[in-house]
Order: C-alpha cells, then sequence, then structure tokens
C-alpha cells in the first residue's frame, strides 16, 4: 500500500522513539481530526514529564515547574507518520548538553511510561493497588485525560516502542 500521507515515514534521528497507533470510527486511513492528535500528543508528553519527576524521586501530583532537565529531555518530535489506521512516530529531543549523573532522563522516563502504560492497559485506575515504576497519581491522572479522547470516536491508543 503506497503512504499519500504527504508527511514521511520516517525523519528519525536516531533517538529513542515510540509509535502510537490510532484506531476508531472517526480515524481514517492516515487522517485523524487534528483536536485529537493534538490532544494525544501533549497528554503523552505531560505525562512523559511526569514520569520523570516521579523517577527523580519528586511527586508529579499539582501544578509548578519541573526540572529543566526533564523538560527538555522529554520534549516528543513526531518524525514519521505511517499508512494504516492513524499512526504518529514520534521520538525524544536530543538530550540537554549536561545530562544528570542518573543517565539520559528522556529515555529512562519513555521506558517506564510505555512499561507502565502496558501495566495498566487493561486496569481500571481506580483499582489500581500498586503503580508501575515512574508513576504516582499524577501520572495516572495525565492518562486518565488522555484517555478522554476515547470518548470522541477514538476507540483504541496503542503504544509501540521503536525497535532499534
Amino acid at each position: 500500500m503506497k503512504d499519500t500521507s504527504g508527511f514521511p515515514t520516517s525523519i528519525s534521528r536516531g533517538r529513542p522513539g515510540f509509535s502510537i497507533r490510532i484506531e476508531g470510527p472517526r480515524v481514517g486511513e492516515g487522517r485523524l481530526s487534528a483536536n485529537d492528535l493534538a490532544t494525544i500528543i501533549s497528554r503523552t508528553q505531560q505525562a512523559l514529564k511526569r514520569v520523570g519527576q516521579v523517577l527523580y524521586g519528586e511527586s508529579s501530583a499539582g501544578k509548578g515547574r519541573k526540572k529543566r532537565e526533564i523538560e527538555e529531555s522529554c520534549e516528543l518530535f513526531i518524525v514519521g507518520w505511517k499508512p494504516g489506521s492513524a499512526v504518529a512516530e514520534l521520538e525524544l529531543a536530543e538530550p540537554p548538553a549536561q545530562t544528570s549523573l542518573l543517565g539520559d532522563t528522556g529515555e529512562e522516563s519513555l521506558k517506564a511510561f510505555l512499561n507502565g502504560m502496558m501495566y495498566i492497559k487493561d486496569k481500571p485506575i481506580e483499582t489500581l493497588q500498586e503503580f508501575p515504576k515512574g508513576f504516582d497519581l499524577g501520572v495516572l491522572q495525565t492518562c486518565e485525560f488522555l484517555g478522554r479522547v476515547l470518548e470522541r470516536g477514538v476507540h483504541r491508543l496503542t503504544f509501540q516502542p521503536r525497535l532499534a
């Protein structure tokens, strides 16, 4: 099947990344409401930054500035669009020039986010007894907000790590 979306299939710079497959009656082949896409991407990025806060030993609940390193290393870029349902390929920003002694915060946050999403995918948030690594109540609240697109004609969001 030929990609006619006009988006490059990938312009990756080799940074850690993942894809989000979006399915539902309001989603066509390579077609998706701009509002839904914006919500999905912004809430995913917010969750990723909150996971970074938890990994730093801070609570992610509530408002307030995040550490600059978390802000910079957890920024997401759309680097491709795949044919099929609607599949956005994303990757992390380049790490800040001065990285922490803990390693690449963005990469660690992404791993924890994807693992956490797999852990909670079939569980109602209210019934979680134990949070996945990197998750706390603030991260779960962001994931719940992310799920609101599921009330508007999107039936499924699938987060898939990009294989190296």
